[in-house]
């Protein structure tokens, strides 16, 4: 990624460059033409003298630049703006792309990881279209793995709630177990002191 952000940063100096010498170049065309046509118009020599002719036209080819320069500022921005959206859109697909895929009991096709590979590559480029176009397919691939660790967490859950209702019933049970023993003991035990107070009552009457 960095080694394509260092050639598009080549590719703008060597854009800014060419542009300096078409600046240069047409500015030293439009004012030889301007120079041979007033050297060529004798008539009107009188009215203007050459410099102020050369100065108008320099002055012409500075506006005509300088629109040619905000028009393309402007583009430049409009082009800054809409990559910026593009990966602000890519972000949260490739971030969920890394929890999905790390995501224990499921597998992440091979397609799938091309994708992301892919749009990694891309996201360092200044091609704004096609980081959406990836970054849309790879969240299309991503809902469908959603949908089956929704499903897995689902089991997962049931499974919790079986387990947990399973040792609800078998405290039930060691409680009713313990009350039943405890029940039977105290009756054991009231037995046997009712049959110790009847031998008593009986050996004092002899």
């Amino acid at each position: 990624m960095d080694m394509n952000r260092r050639k598009n940063n080549f590719r703008l100096n060597d854009k800014t460059l060419i542009k300096s010498w078409q600046h240069l170049f047409a500015k030293s065309c439009f004012l030889f033409l301007i120079g041979f046509s007033y050297s060529s118009i004798e008539n009107n020599a009188h009215a203007f003298g050459l410099g102020d002719v050369v100065k108008i036209g320099g002055d012409l080819v500075d506006s005509a630049m300088e629109k040619q320069d905000k028009k393309e500022k402007q583009e430049q921005e409009q082009k800054r703006k809409l990559l910026q959206d593009a990966r602000g859109y890519a972000d949260p697909i490739m971030k969920r792309y890394k929890h999905i895929s790390s995501y224990h009991g499921l597998k992440v096709s091979h397609d799938t990881q091309t994708l992301y590979s892919d749009l990694k590559y891309i996201y360092s480029g200044d091609n704004a279209e096609k980081i959406r176009q990836t970054a849309k397919k790879l969240d299309d691939d991503l809902n469908i793995y959603q949908s089956k660790i929704n499903k897995l967490e689902q089991q997962k859950k049931a499974q919790k709630e079986k387990a947990r209702q399973q040792r609800i019933a078998a405290e039930k049970k060691r409680q009713e177990e313990m009350r039943k023993k405890a029940a039977a003991e105290k009756a054991a035990a009231e037995q046997a002191a009712a049959e110790k107070t009847a031998a008593e009552q009986a050996a004092a009457e002899k």
